[in-house]
């Protein structure tokens, strides 16, 4: 699916009260207040969703608003989405403009402009943005790639098999109390992360290869190759490092 503007003159609009289903096809202003299916491929101006919803197809949108939760079978492209509940996508994701207040679990990968996450994101693929911001707790199968990067590990363990930014924060934060996922503190497990300055907390990683470097507490790093200014608590293990 390619990205642009949806043309909506003197296109329907499509509304579900209660529970029914829709036809796929190209609308002006989709709405969905209960549940409702979608039987097929999608384009519209703007879907909002107050219930649930399953879409059998793909969806090409220039807004996505979603409360509570929705299922899409194939892929999404679209300019602004936000979550407040779950959404959970079979194909790959273009998203320019991401807010997610809850949980989002893509089947592929994510690319975009900015991601703004207070929850839980799983990828089977890349995490590629510009500016990533998130509270809570992540597992990427793939490189999380963003030019910033400021992640607030709140519970559970988050993972990524590789992490690559410019600017990289990786912190531990309380809980969300208003969450029940557990007393277990947040942790980050990574085989790579490589940026310009990196800071770290309550991270395991085989290598960390940057400029400037600091190994904040909790932290496990078998490798920690720099070529500025490098630095770690006494309570961290830094294995090896090496200035290159």
């Amino acid at each position: 699916m390619t990205r642009g503007m949806i043309q909506v003159a003197d296109i329907r609009n499509v509304s579900i009260h209660g529970s029914g289903s829709a036809s796929g096809g190209v609308y002006k202003k989709m709405a969905i207040r209960g549940e409702g299916t979608i039987l097929d491929d999608v384009e519209c101006e703007q879907f909002k969703i107050f219930g649930s919803s399953d879409v059998m197809g793909n969806m090409k949108l220039n807004k996505f608003h979603i409360f509570g939760e929705s299922s899409v079978k194939g892929q999404v492209d679209v300019e602004e989405l936000k979550i407040f509940g779950t959404l959970s996508i079979g194909g790959d994701a273009q998203a320019h403009r991401a807010k997610v207040r809850g949980t989002l679990d893509i089947d592929c990968g994510l690319h975009g402009e900015r991601a703004d996450i207070k929850g839980m994101i799983t990828t089977g693929g890349d995490l590629e943005v510009e500016s990533l911001s998130l509270q809570g707790a992540f597992e990427v199968n793939g490189v999380m790639n963003a030019g910033s990067i400021d992640a607030g590990l709140r519970f559970g363990m988050s993972k990524a098999d590789e992490i690559v930014g410019g600017k990289i924060k990786i912190k531990k934060k309380s809980n969300f109390p208003i969450f029940s996922f557990g007393k277990e503190e947040g942790r980050l497990e990574s085989r790579m992360i490589e940026g310009d300055d990196i800071y770290l907390e309550n991270t395991s990683a085989e290598v960390v290869r940057g400029k400037n470097i600091k190994i904040g507490t909790g932290c496990k790093i078998g490798l920690v190759e720099y070529s500025g200014h490098f630095e770690h608590k006494s309570n961290s293990v830094v294995k090896e490092n090496k200035k290159i």
